[in-house]
């Protein structure tokens, strides 16, 4: 092959080694058995798990997904080297109006182990590895010129543009600690969360984004470029890569990587929710009230996940051999231009284009991911799984480089059980390109694909994908059941005797729900206050201890009751459905005027009147209920709330409320305003109609000017007002005038809206 771009050379050298994606394992990682092999898409699988422990010493898989080259699938798994591409690809086919794109990302799991903290809880701890490269927007010309080693006559002489055009590649190491833990857990529903924080190491990264690039092909050996603006940088610890050929030197060159990046914080988030209908079959409860769950049983009919992964970014050095570049060249041989190593490859970009000054580090994001995932039990080992899987990050930010998944969209049938699982992934992804794949679990085995046609050998492929793991399971086990009852015996109370769950496996033969082994009397329905024995009138005293078993009653007197509430005792009151003191054995004394003041100490006896009277009326001449002396208003009728006064209708209180606010005298006098007359007017009229009617005028001022003056100025306002009333025909002596000056302010003096306020002359009803 000819045609020797950095997007061949990407692409080949990633072919050549294992490639993996989060969305490998396609078949059996929504299984209940999945255990860490899981973690990747959704953390919160670690909660409630079926392992009490699961770790994985190796696992891995090989993906390859592009919407242009077809493969042919016979020859897709041959020994790599740099030529591969020219023995499995056939003419292109390629949708009209559609660029090429290439995903290949790869992810490693190694030594990685889940253990429950609790019923509740778990953690994990994940160690692993990603490489990721996308090549994105390539024109039909050139992915078409790039497959035929540019031996297209077509394409001679005819304008190209590729200014959207990018390669992306980035590979890191990743260390994960992940915490679950259950948020709900009512009835039916149940919900778990977990988060995994992962710190990122980055191992090397390459980018080139073509802002703008148009160029031709003057023959199958010449490329002539007629501008160019590109992106373009790596990491400096590329500048030792080689091309080479040899599959041994391009891994030793791999291996001789050194970290790129400094350590940077990611993370992955995930929750689910559960519906289970058949719960009670799952469960006991303990002493405590709590329920302790089968946790070797797969407890839910339907189950919906959510997470988000790979949330995060890494900073790289950018390399000084690389940078962005611009210009145009001419005659490039294409057979000639074959750097073999990467300075070689900057060394002649920069031989051939003007470079522009650019920063010394740039930013990479990582492939983020939103992900569903929902799960129906169908019957027993039979589940249906619908998972979206959706990249995010796919449009790179004006000064962020990034790295992103394919989105894919999968449908899996699966059986599971304890040491097998069997999935069938139905799988479409954004190329369009259909997939159905075939994982199996055998005990600490996974082996799988999720694209099988490629196995098969069958021709024009898009893609293929391998998968593998070894893993250390240790499930819960189903635990011994003597006596049947769904108890395991090692938490049943009672193994030998068929029993309830919520009971720790004992019975209960009155159906109290109080174990019989607890049970004080076990064939009577009691209360667990006395140990299941029955307190008929519910009066605190169980049957055995009362003398009243049947009527509500004292703890005090054996459960017998006082009918009349009169600190008595029934058996001890000779008077039991009449109130008495008990000096005289709980019968009343009389009280002839029923005030309650008995006979013997009513000074009144037949006339009623308030004890504090010693039975005898009080004094009352406005006769509205409200003895004088704790009447206000003693000479006119009130009300209780207002100490004996009368509550003003509001009419009357709206032509007071009228009367204060519209109160203005002339500027620093005591001289009324005009517009101040008319609600006086009305005020004056409300007090000659109420002869029982009575006014206090309070004069008050601000604090400005002496407290002198203001006092002197508080009393002639107030006296001005009683002047004008007495004009209008209201008596002087129910007009009362006090006044305070500046002594009572009841707003701000600091402020003139509170001093305003302060300058006020009060008007209170008073009443005899």
């Amino acid at each position: 092959m000819k045609f020797k771009y950095p997007l061949l050379l990407v692409a080949a050298i990633t072919l050549s080694s294992l490639q993996s994606s989060a969305q490998s394992f396609l078949g059996i990682v929504n299984s209940n058995y999945a255990g860490i092999t899981g973690l990747d898409l959704q953390p919160a699988v670690i909660v409630d798990s079926r392992y009490k422990f699961d770790a994985t010493l190796f696992g891995a898989s090989t993906t390859l997904a592009n919407n242009y080259v077809i493969l042919d699938g016979q020859d897709l798994f041959k020994a790599p080297n740099l030529n591969f591409i020219d023995e499995f690809t056939s003419e292109a086919d390629l949708k009209d109006d559609e660029k090429a794109s290439v995903n290949l990302n790869t992810k490693v799991q190694l030594l990685s182990f889940m253990v429950p903290l609790s019923q509740k809880s778990s953690i994990a701890l994940s160690f692993g590895f990603k490489n990721y490269i996308n090549v994105d927007n390539v024109s039909q010309e050139l992915a078409h010129a790039a497959i035929q080693d540019v031996n297209v006559p077509e394409l001679f002489n005819q304008p190209i543009n590729d200014a959207s055009m990018s390669i992306d590649n980035m590979s890191w190491m990743e260390y994960g600690l992940t915490y679950g833990n259950t948020l709900y857990e009512k009835d039916k529903h149940f919900v778990k969360a977990a988060v995994r924080g992962k710190l990122v190491n980055g191992i090397s990264s390459f980018y080139m984004y073509a802002n703008d690039v148009d160029y031709n092909f003057s023959n199958d050996s010449t490329l002539n470029v007629t501008a160019s603006n590109f992106n373009y940088g790596h990491s400096d610890n590329l500048d030792d890569i080689s091309f080479s050929p040899r599959f041994d030197s391009l891994i030793k060159t791999i291996t001789d990587f050194s970290f790129a990046s400094k350590i940077a914080p990611a993370f992955d988030f995930g929750v689910v929710y559960e519906f289970r209908p058949e719960v009670d079959e799952f469960r006991r409860k303990r002493p405590d009230g709590t329920y302790e769950y089968d946790r070797a049983a797969n407890k839910y009919k339907l189950k919906i996940g959510l997470s988000l992964l790979d949330v995060g970014r890494m900073k790289f050095t950018k390399s000084p051999n690389s940078g962005d570049f611009e210009g145009a060249a001419a005659n490039i041989n294409i057979n000639t231009f074959s750097p073999q190593s990467i300075p070689q490859f900057d060394d002649s970009l920069f031989n051939r284009f003007t470079p522009v000054a650019d920063d010394s580090v740039y930013t990479v994001s990582l492939p983020t991911v939103f992900s569903a995932q929902i799960d129906y039990h169908i019957a027993r080992g039979f589940y249906l799984n619908f998972t979206p899987f959706i990249a995010l990050n796919t449009k790179r930010e004006s000064d962020v480089s990034r790295v992103h998944e394919i989105t894919t969209y999968s449908l899996t049938p699966r059986f599971e059980s304890k040491w097998f699982d069997v999935g069938i992934p139905l799988s479409i992804n954004e190329y369009g390109s259909k997939n159905l794949g075939l994982s199996l679990r055998l005990g600490p085995f996974i082996v799988g694909t999720n694209d099988i046609l490629p196995l098969i050998g069958k021709k024009d492929i898009t893609g293929a994908d391998l998968h593998a793991a070894l893993k250390i399971p240790v499930p819960y086990g189903n635990q011994k059941d003597t006596d049947g009852d769904g108890v395991p015996d090692k938490a049943d109370v009672c193994p030998d005797v068929p029993g309830l769950p919520d009971l720790a496996g004992c019975p209960d033969t009155d159906k109290d729900g109080i174990a019989d082994n607890k049970d004080s009397c076990p064939l009577v329905p009691g209360l667990a206050t006395f140990n299941g024995c029955p307190d008929r009138d519910n009066d605190g005293v169980q049957d055995s201890d009362d003398d009243c078993p049947n009527v509500a009653g004292s703890n005090m007197h054996k459960g017998c009751p006082d009918s009349d509430g009169d600190g008595l005792f029934d058996n001890e009151d000779n008077c039991p459905d009449i109130a008495g003191p008990v000096d005289n054995k709980g019968c009343p004394y009389p009280d002839s005027d029923k005030d309650g003041v008995r006979d013997t100490d009513d000074k009144c006896p037949n006339i009623p009147g308030p004890i504090s009277n010693n039975g005898c009326p009080v004094d009352d001449k406005d006769g509205d209920g409200i003895p004088d002396k704790d009447d206000k208003c003693p000479n006119t009728p009130g009300i209780p709330e207002l100490n004996g006064c009368p509550k003003l209708e509001e009419k009357e209180e709206a032509i007071l409320k009228v009367a204060f606010e519209n109160l203005e005298f002339e500027t620093g006098k005591d001289i009324i305003r005009s517009t101040s007359f008319t609600s006086l007017n009305d005020l004056a009229n409300l007090l000659i109609s109420k002869p029982s009617y009575g006014l206090r005028i309070a004069g008050h001022t601000d604090n400005v000017g002496s407290e002198a003056s203001n006092m002197t100025l508080s009393k002639k306002r107030a006296t001005s007002v009683k002047t004008y009333l007495v004009n209008k025909g209201v008596p002087a002596e129910k007009l009362v005038v006090e006044y305070y000056g500046e002594t009572r302010p009841i707003a701000d003096n600091k402020t003139a809206e509170g001093r305003q306020t302060n300058r006020r002359v009060e008007m209170t009803v008073i009443f005899e």
